[in-house]
C-alpha cells in the first residue's frame, strides 16, 4: 500500500494519545484516535495490492448504527481488526440499549457482551 509506511510511522503517535486519554479517562479522546487508527489501517489493506477487504455489509451497517447512537447522545466508539468483526467500547450504561439497537437495526447476526476485566492476576494453568 502507498500509504502502508505513513499508518506506521503515525501508530506511535496514536498509541501516546490512546494511553494519555486512558489516563486522563477521556472516552472522547480515545474514540477519536482509535477510529482513526481502526480506519487508516483497512484504507491500508484497500490499498494494498492485491487489495485486502475486511469489512462486509454487515460491518458498514455496524458502523453506520454507532454513529447513530452516537449522536443520539450514547457514549460509545469502535474498532475493527483484521476481520470483518466491530469491537464496541461504551458506558456500561448504555449496554443494553446498544445491543438491542445493533440487533434490531443492522445485518449483525450475533453480539457478545464482555464485561471490564478486572486487575491483572495469576492463573495457574497446570
Amino acid at each position: 500500500s502507498p500509504i502502508y509506511q505513513e499508518w506506521l510511522n503515525v501508530n506511535y503517535s496514536h498509541i501516546n494519545r490512546a494511553l494519555n486519554a486512558i489516563k486522563e479517562k477521556d472516552m472522547t479522546g480515545l474514540e477519536n484516535v482509535t477510529e482513526e487508527n481502526c480506519k487508516m489501517m483497512h484504507e491500508v489493506m484497500k490499498t494494498s495490492a492485491p487489495p485486502i477487504t475486511y469489512m462486509t455489509d454487515a460491518t458498514h451497517s455496524c458502523v453506520a448504527e454507532i454513529e447513530n447512537l452516537r449522536s443520539s447522545g450514547h457514549n460509545l466508539f469502535y474498532t475493527i481488526d483484521a476481520g470483518p468483526q466491530v469491537k464496541i467500547i461504551c458506558d456500561p450504561i448504555s449496554t443494553g440499549i446498544i445491543k438491542e439497537s445493533i440487533i434490531d437495526r443492522t445485518d449483525v447476526i450475533d453480539v457478545i457482551h464482555a464485561g471490564l476485566g478486572g486487575p491483572p492476576r495469576i492463573i495457574d494453568e497446570n
